[in-house]
């Protein structure tokens, strides 16, 4: 298990770019089209079944209020995903068996299974290796471990830019990922396009360019070249910073979970 210090924000964004959670942001999957495409879906969704993990644990509830200032969402756009979700089969409503005012959203076990290999996926490229059978089966099943990765999908979310107008979609972060890892003179458009192509990324490519040069993450070249503006660099490195700083959280949390489970075996 890797429990040696943060990689470098080189190794880190390498270590990213290749795990099969990055990939799973960019699938074109009902799932990943519905509720990872967009990071405020996806931090609603991590909430929820945070929520849902911790309902035999604490009697504090989310409310769609609290949903909407932690998925930087309006309540409009919350009324309209969970109606959404439940249409979908996603989840259910129960009604609170101790305040029958209150209803529970309760998520299907495709659900659970779908969001279970998630969490999975994230804490193996937090951690740097795979992970034991036993030890993944115990984190994707403790409180705990559904909360920090919760806030860690808050502070995704949480760090839009530029201004609080925009937010970085998996798909734009992909771009100036792709941007950060090549020479300083950028990348040309038939480059991009071949890069996002072997990761199964189509047809947005040219939508996603346009969206970073509005934002000010990029800039041509004179030559036609795509590169990173300071802005872009900056607000990258933003969020390997993130990335670092929670996946460091999550390879504590495995180490803690990991000695009960040497106990048990013992």
């Amino acid at each position: 298990m890797y429990l040696g210090s943060s990689p470098s924000p080189h190794d880190a964004l390498r270590q990213l770019r290749n795990s099969r959670f990055a990939a799973a942001f960019m699938a074109t999957d009902p799932f990943a089209e519905f509720w990872l495409h967009d990071l405020r879906h996806h931090t609603a969704l991590a909430l929820i079944m945070a929520r849902a993990s911790a309902a035999a644990m604490s009697p504090a509830a989310l409310t769609r209020r609290g949903l909407c200032d932690l998925a930087m969402m309006s309540m409009s756009g919350v009324h309209a995903l969970l109606a959404d979700a439940c249409a979908r089969g996603d989840f259910r409503r129960d009604a609170d068996a101790g305040d029958r005012r209150r209803v529970m959203l309760v998520p299907t076990d495709d659900t659970v299974a779908t969001f279970s290999a998630l969490l999975t996926k994230f804490l193996v490229a937090a951690n740097g290796e795979p992970l034991s059978p036993q030890l993944a089966h115990a984190a994707v099943q403790e409180p705990q471990m559904l909360s920090l990765y919760a806030r860690f999908a808050c502070a995704l979310v949480g760090s839009r830019r530029p201004g609080g107008r925009l937010w970085l979609e998996p798909a734009s972060l992909a771009l100036l990922s792709d941007l950060t890892t090549a020479a300083r003179e950028g990348l040309s458009q038939e480059k991009i396009r071949a890069i996002a192509a072997r990761r199964g990324q189509r047809g947005t490519v040219d939508g996603d360019i346009a969206f970073a040069a509005m934002a000010g993450l990029v800039e041509s070249t004179p030559d036609g070249r795509i590169r990173l503006s300071a802005e872009g660099r900056t607000c990258m490195i933003d969020h390997l910073e993130i990335w670092r700083s929670w996946a460091s959280e999550a390879r504590l949390a495995l180490a803690n979970l990991s000695i009960p489970l040497a106990s048990r075996a013992a």
